[in-house]
């Protein structure tokens, strides 16, 4: 189990990779995936929230997400950034939340090709993980391969990822929601909604 415990800004995330750039998906991966965050009891209202937009120049995307999530950076990893939803009570261990990072491929690829090559090397990196392949989503402005999975952690949590992939020519967007097992269904629906308002720049 790929489970890491690192400093304050690192953050939850199962990492995908670039079909030409296997090393800087071994760094990813050990660098940045699953740590489990606890924080204080934070604002529990039930009234949907409202949406911040999130851009960036050098990432070259543009995406909203909950203005009560936190967005997170790690310095060691300078291609990615997290959302973060807060607690919801003292009883809640876990923060939800969206990692999103991209790969600059040195030359133009087919998309499908980098969409297959995303899933096959966490397989093959975790060869018990049982990766379902979901059906695409499409935007305005992507079409995301979807894939789905689940762990468990030594301490028998139970955690699902989902996985979104888009490439537009030489940069490959990569996209996880991490949750419990048993949240999913709560988030599926504004994941999606989130993704309608992704835009590559």
């Amino acid at each position: 189990m790929f489970i890491q415990h690192i400093n304050e800004y690192a953050y939850e995330s199962i990492n995908c990779f670039s079909f030409v750039a296997m090393k800087s998906f071994i760094l990813l991966m050990s660098t940045a995936l699953i740590l489990l965050s606890i924080s204080c009891k934070t604002n529990t209202t039930t009234e949907e929230p409202k949406m911040k937009t999130y851009q960036s120049d050098s990432l070259k995307l543009t995406i909203q997400y909950p203005s009560t999530w936190e967005q997170k950076t790690n310095p060691n990893t300078p291609n990615m950034v997290g959302f973060f939803e807060p607690l919801s009570d003292s009883a809640d261990q876990y923060q939800e939340n969206l990692q999103l990072w991209v790969d600059e491929i040195p030359f133009e690829l087919p998309d499908s090709i980098y969409k297959k090559a995303a899933i096959t090397q966490i397989q093959l990196a975790n060869p018990t993980f049982n990766i379902k392949r979901l059906p695409e989503i499409k935007t305005s402005q992507a079409t995301f391969s979807h894939f789905q999975f689940e762990f468990t952690t030594n301490d028998s949590s139970q955690y699902m990822v989902n996985g979104y992939v888009f490439l537009k020519k030489k940069y490959g967007y990569n996209i996880n929601f991490t949750s419990e097992k048993n949240k999913w269904e709560k988030y599926e629906t504004i994941i999606e909604q989130l993704l309608q308002t992704f835009k590559p720049l």
